[in-house]
């Protein structure tokens, strides 16, 4: 049946990816698919078709042609489905047919999540975050501080103390302590002899001093310890630097935001990047299975919209506040003292030795693995923040309905984002990019 609100944008380069992506389109119940180069089009043309959705297939050859595109990429309350262009010919048979089903679903999203009861929520939190959701991110097409010091009250200690009403403290001394203490002599005044001359000492002259080795001739000056060169001195302190005590390996242990999905996250992590500021004052670590292994072209993406700057993740790199890292399944954070580094290994449980909880956030995203809920919950995890993204919009939210009956809270993407905010900047907003907003 055909969608007659749907109209479609199929943005690839002529050729047999762009007629298939056309033609999948209209399987999936669009009610035209519109043929566009990216290389030829610019942004005016392309918004002048009003598309309600736009499928693009992504190739390094058209990677500069999209930035220029951004702003109608970015238009709200239309949806942006992203399509490997080597892959869209290799599927058939059953699934080709599941693929078709999934891009009619994710041409609908935006729709269902309009016309669902959640739209009608208010959340408190997203007043901290102004929850502009931009594009919709294809689901699928990756996988193929310190506190102000607290004033105390003066304290006073009003104590009368009466030894005299005390019993024990009036009571007498025992014998028995009374005798342990030193004896001391007794002496009569009257006995004392005045006239008992005193005894003169002898002198020994053997034992006075000689003086037989002394001489007028005046003795050396003393020899001063060896100086220090006072430039060469000066020099070397004005090169002294002190080390701030909140940076990472300095101070007290820092955590970091642990972002964790599966199938349909890319969407939620790039709607969470792009809120959260320039200076946001820890790492961000997005782990996401993806069966197709393009981690490099998840950094690419996540960038264009990120106002942290976006790395892949390398074992040794050094993990440093501010910035976003995106880990292939075979890293994990290391703590060596106060420093955080990438060293090999997959083990999730891992991540729990090198995050501090008190100072660390970990979202569960769609498609992430359920098995994380009991870690993310353990009582060694008491202080962190541990949230997951509801079921509304959300492709596989098996992971945030765990977390919702442990009694977490749950939340679409920008909401989370607020909260995430709140914990570490309280009152910051959502970054505003040159000609759209977020």
């Amino acid at each position: 049946m055909r969608d007659p609100a749907l109209r479609v944008v199929v943005l690839a380069r002529p050729g047999p990816v762009c007629d298939r992506l056309a033609a999948a389109v209209v399987e999936a119940g669009a009610a035209a698919a519109v043929e566009v180069d990216p290389l030829m089009a610019d942004a005016g043309q392309l918004d002048a078709l009003a598309p309600a959705a736009i499928v693009v297939a992504l190739e390094p050859a058209i990677a500069e042609a999209l930035d220029a595109l951004t702003p109608v990429l970015a238009h709200p309350g239309r949806t942006v489905v992203f399509e490997e262009a080597d892959r869209v010919l290799e599927r058939s048979g059953d699934d080709a047919a599941h693929w078709v089903r999934q891009l009619g679903a994710k041409l609908r999203l935006r729709e269902a999540l309009q016309a669902g009861p959640a739209a009608a929520q208010t959340d408190e939190a997203s007043a901290v975050s102004p929850a502009h959701a931009g594009y919709a991110f294809d689901p699928v097409a990756a996988e193929y501080d310190d506190a102000p010091a607290t004033p105390h009250a003066p304290f006073a200690l009003d104590v009368d103390v009466d030894f005299a009403a005390d019993e024990v403290a009036a009571a007498p001394m025992p014998a028995a302590v009374a005798d342990s203490a030193p004896a001391v002599a007794s002496v009569d005044p009257a006995e004392r002899d005045h006239t008992a001359a005193a005894a003169v000492p002898t002198a020994d002259i053997d034992l006075l001093p000689s003086f037989r080795g002394l001489t007028d001739v005046p003795d050396p000056p003393p020899q001063r310890p060896p100086g220090h060169d006072l430039a060469d001195l000066e020099q070397r302190i004005a090169g002294l630097a002190l080390a701030d005590a909140d940076s990472y390996g300095h101070g007290p242990e820092r955590g970091l935001v642990l972002m964790d999905g599966g199938l349909g996250s890319p969407d939620a992590v790039r709607q969470l990047l792009a809120a959260l500021p320039e200076a946001f004052p820890r790492p961000v670590l997005v782990r996401l299975r993806l069966e197709s292994g393009r981690y490099d072209q998840l950094v690419r993406q996540m960038a264009r919209v990120a106002a942290m700057p976006v790395h892949l993740a390398e074992a040794g790199m050094e993990i440093t506040p501010g910035a976003v890292y995106v880990l292939p399944p075979d890293l994990q954070p290391l703590r060596t003292g106060a420093q955080l580094r990438f060293a090999a290994g997959g083990d999730p449980a891992a991540i729990t030795q090198a995050m501090p909880a008190a100072d660390s956030a970990w979202l569960l995203l769609s498609g992430a693995d359920p098995a994380l809920v009991p870690l993310a919950t353990a009582p060694t995890w008491q202080g962190a923040l541990v949230i997951g993204q509801d079921g509304a919009g959300c492709y596989d939210p098996t992971a945030g309905q765990a977390l919702n009956a442990r009694g977490h809270r749950t939340g679409p993407p920008p909401t989370l984002a607020a909260w995430v905010i709140e914990r570490w900047m309280p009152g910051a907003g959502a970054p505003q990019h040159e000609g759209w907003s977020l």
